[in-house]
């Protein structure tokens, strides 16, 4: 990146895009979102971690299993 002189918006794009190994998938909605929509993507994701058809396919492919509660952090 320093040799193609990259802009810092660039750079910190890269670090994200990289760190994915990291971060494993974000689920992420925009600034604003209601509420209720929200609540309504947390509590989805939550059960198709607990789906029986999911869990299995994820062990046929080696999948690293680990589901966490969401964490919320605040990007500026």
């Amino acid at each position: 990146m320093d040799q193609y002189k990259t802009p810092e918006v660039g750079r910190q794009l890269t670090r994200v895009i990289l760190a994915s190994g990291d971060l494993g998938r974000p689920m992420v909605a925009g600034p604003g979102t209601p509420a209720d929509r929200v609540k309504t993507l947390r509590d989805a994701y939550a059960r198709a971690m607990k789906d029986p058809g999911l869990i299995e396919e994820a062990k046929k492919a080696r999948w690293t299993w680990n589901t966490p509660p969401g964490r919320r952090f605040k990007l500026c």
